[in-house]
């Protein structure tokens, strides 16, 4: 099966909006994944919008932890598409399965995915789903993935969404309860993500969730 001249491979993973492929073209190589839009939301035209508009933001960002995009489109039978870099190897949710990290090895990690995420954010862009799943590792290089629900900055960043978009146990307090959308939703999930790779939980009896866009009072 060829897409806009991507020529597709093996599957590689599936969600509830896109399926992923090897894929391979005659000048860009054959390292690449393809996310296909799932077929019954190509009539979806604000899904449309919001799959291909993420993709085009996300193609400004040249960082050594931040997957690459190489292109985005739609192709006139319907079928939405990104090209991506293919990242062979295990993502950090499989790896802490297995075990936590020590503290030298989460203060490398999470410093690089920490960096990947100030380019991320610089760009103008919320990742809204940032978890051990969405980061893969090449080598112990970490690279953010995944940018299926981000969200843009911009005139209506301070707005509340009204919907819940997430993986529960990373999201902050604003995003459970449909609020407002800021960068600080992707420290909380980095911050819960530190805390599950160092003690195996992704929760602590000591600490309250609180909103992170709402600064406690002094007292």
């Amino acid at each position: 099966m060829t897409v806009a001249g991507y020529t597709l491979g093996r599957l590689l993973g599936r969600g509830g909006m896109s399926e992923v492929y090897a894929a391979s073209h005659p000048t860009q190589g054959d390292a690449l994944a393809l996310k296909l839009l799932r077929v019954e939301l190509t009539s979806d035209a604000k899904v449309i919008a919001a799959f291909l508009g993420e993709a085009a933001q996300t193609r400004r960002i040249h960082h050594p932890n931040v997957v690459r995009i190489h292109a985005a489109g739609r192709e006139p039978s319907g079928q939405c598409y990104v090209v991506m870099d293919r990242v062979d190897g295990e993502d950090l949710a499989t790896r802490l399965r297995a075990r936590t990290l020590t503290e030298d090895e989460a203060r490398t990690m999470f410093a690089a995915i920490a960096d990947g995420m100030h380019a991320v954010h610089a760009a103008g862009i919320v990742h809204r789903d940032l978890k051990p799943a969405n980061v893969m590792l090449r080598g112990s290089v970490p690279l953010i993935v995944d940018f299926g629900i981000a969200k843009s900055l911009g005139a209506q960043s301070a707005l509340a969404t009204g919907r819940r978009i997430g993986t529960p146990a990373y999201m902050a307090p604003e995003q459970l309860t449909g609020g407002l959308i800021a960068p600080c939703v992707d420290v909380w999930a980095l911050g819960v993500m530190m805390f599950e790779a160092v003690t195996g939980s992704t929760t602590s009896p000591r600490v309250a969730r609180r909103s992170c866009s709402r600064p406690r009072r002094a007292r």
